[in-house]
């Protein structure tokens, strides 16, 4: 986690000194790499630290994700008249060293494993059994997410509705999946962590489908809402579940699994993007409503492939 932290540290130095495309890729490349260990590190030792209430945990660590999420971006646009951009990025780099400076002087745990990482360690564990349905679902989800988060603004933005607007309906989609994660320690009370993945991907598809046939503003409003209530849980709950199954090679099995992930937050807004140019963008908005389909149909076949999962799985 520090020398995570300490390259997003960098990634922010290099974005304000960029000069060029190349150079701004090369930052890029290094805040993927941070911010992807900080990623993997934070869910893994929450899943360690909190063996007996990952589920919960794990969507409670996905809260804090939300408020920086909306909580940075409004931030930097309520100071950007103040400072210049480059001025900005420094400041996220300042507060990435502070980060630096507060783990160096915390304790953690040791790891559960001391061999260090290897490829052949991350063929082995894609054959566990369930790994690639889990990682599959994340692909999708990470996909799902994407889409919406870039998507819905453009979406009701086109259909005529004023940018101010458009803000406000992804808004509710942040406030809606940031509230439902904080549900979701109750949820998991009633609910085993297949099932409740299983109900917010078919309440996904509802939030989908009425996103996709709204014309009125309360209808755009309550898809958005929906949605977000939805998509919150799938993915800590989904790695709750691998970390019950594997605690054993958590890290490797979550690098596996964030890495999916990310190919599908890449090629689905890549995919909507496609389809709203050459048709619209509402039937671009399509492709989160497939991807809720596929998490339905993985976590069917996980429900049903009960003798590889614990008791708190199910």
């Amino acid at each position: 986690m520090l020398t995570s932290s300490l390259i997003v540290a960098l990634a922010m130095v290099f974005f304000a000194s960029a000069h060029s495309f190349v150079a701004a890729s090369a930052a890029a490349i290094l805040l993927g790499l941070g911010g992807g260990g900080l990623n993997t590190c934070t869910n893994v030792l929450v899943s360690d630290l909190y063996a007996g209430q990952r589920g919960p945990m794990l969507n409670l660590l996905g809260i804090f994700f939300g408020v920086g999420a909306i909580s940075i971006p409004l931030m930097a646009s309520s100071i950007e008249g103040h400072f210049t951009i480059p001025q900005l990025f420094l400041f996220c780099s300042v507060l990435a060293g502070l980060c630096v400076i507060w783990y160096a002087t915390m304790s953690f745990p040791p790891p559960k494993t001391r061999q260090a990482f290897s490829f052949r360690e991350l063929l082995e564990v894609a054959k566990y059994s369930g790994v690639l349905l889990l990682a599959f679902i994340l692909f999708f989800e990470s996909g799902n997410e994407a889409c919406i988060a870039g998507w819905t603004s453009t979406y009701v933005d086109a259909t005529g509705y004023s940018p101010r607007v458009a803000t406000l309906v992804l808004a509710t989609y942040w406030a809606a999946l940031m509230l439902s994660r904080v549900l979701a320690a109750r949820l998991l009370r009633g609910f085993g962590k297949v099932q409740l993945v299983a109900t917010a991907a078919f309440l996904s598809l509802a939030g989908c489908v009425v996103l996709l046939s709204a014309r009125s503003l309360i209808s755009f409003f309550v898809g958005t809402a929906l949605i977000g209530f939805s998509y919150a849980p799938i993915f800590p709950t989904t790695l709750a579940v691998a970390g019950d199954r594997h605690p054993e090679r958590a890290g490797t099995v979550f690098g596996l699994l964030f890495s999916v992930a990310l190919i599908g937050g890449m090629t689905f807004p890549w995919s909507v993007g496609q389809i709203s140019q050459g048709i619209s963008v509402r039937a671009g908005m399509i492709v989160p409503a497939l991807g809720a389909v596929g998490i339905i149909s993985l976590s069917l076949v996980l429900l049903r492939k009960r003798t590889p999962l614990t008791s708190a799985e199910q």
